[in-house]
């Protein structure tokens, strides 16, 4: 595929990011258009895992005496970019990064040049940019949606409680009702729903299309594809799948869809 610098920034060491993986694309020019050519690397969707993968602080530490100028500014860079990226990161009520995300960084000029001892020192200031993706896939094209991409839909909400639409999280005592919409250019084959764990005293129902009843199931980590598809994805590629919550805090979960495009 093609990624393009809309901007009017040129953007430096740039990676597009999901939530279990990563890609290096390099510097990217305002007004260019680069062909994505890298390979996706995994990471474990923890933010410090992201961290130490993308810049990863340890390994260029070295004796101080020896090290030269270019090592000086290369862990200088580093660290700085891992604390803008980590501070970012804190901020999102998430524990994880959701949808396709796209990262760079953007040197911004001084306003007046810095100068110690009467001599002018190299200035440092970067700026980090992020973008959500949209994905752009041509007709019969095999596609792999990551966790996150697809947001879910609250229909119902619990009779008791509240819902932080940012983490996704419920609170309280009642029925919840969620609905994913996979749009209308997808056919879905694996659609899988995320692991973490749910609390025992949660009853957890999917919606049969087929049989037109709610079927109790438990959904951590459970996996939709064959038969079962044409089973819970109705006509408007729907997934509808409802809760039981009994004064529980519950994240609602994410979906990831593999398929090809129509």
């Amino acid at each position: 595929g093609f990624i393009e610098n809309a901007t009017d920034l040129d953007l430096e060491d740039c990676y597009i990011i999901t939530s279990n993986e990563h890609m290096f694309i390099g510097d990217i020019k305002s007004g260019e258009k680069k062909e994505l050519t890298g390979k996706a690397v995994k990471y474990y969707g923890d933010r410090y895992d992201l961290l130490n993968s993308l810049y990863n602080i340890n390994d260029l530490r070295n004796d101080g005496s020896k090290m030269t100028n270019q090592k000086v500014e290369e862990i200088r860079t580093h660290y700085q970019k891992r604390y803008i990226l980590d501070y970012y990161l804190n901020s999102n009520p998430s524990p994880t990064l959701e949808g396709v995300k796209l990262i760079g960084w953007s040197r911004s000029a001084s306003d007046s040049n810095i100068r110690v001892n009467g001599k002018e020192v190299k200035n440092y200031n970067r700026s980090l940019l992020v973008w959500d993706l949209t994905l752009a896939i041509e007709s019969g094209q095999e596609i792999e949606l990551p966790w996150g991409y697809i947001k879910p839909t609250v229909n119902d909400k619990i009779t008791k409680g509240d819902y932080d639409p940012y983490g996704n999280i419920m609170y309280g005592t009642g029925a919840i009702e969620v609905s994913y919409d996979l749009g209308q250019d997808i056919v879905p084959e694996r659609i899988g729903l995320s692991h973490d764990v749910i609390e025992p005293n949660i009853k957890q129902y999917i919606w049969n299309v087929e049989e037109q009843r709610w079927e109790s199931r438990d959904l951590t980590g459970y996996v939709i594809q064959g038969e079962d598809i044409a089973k819970y994805i109705d006509e408007n590629n729907l997934l509808l799948i409802k809760f039981e919550l009994n004064d529980n805090t519950f994240r609602i979960p994410q979906i990831t869809v593999k398929g090809r495009m129509k």
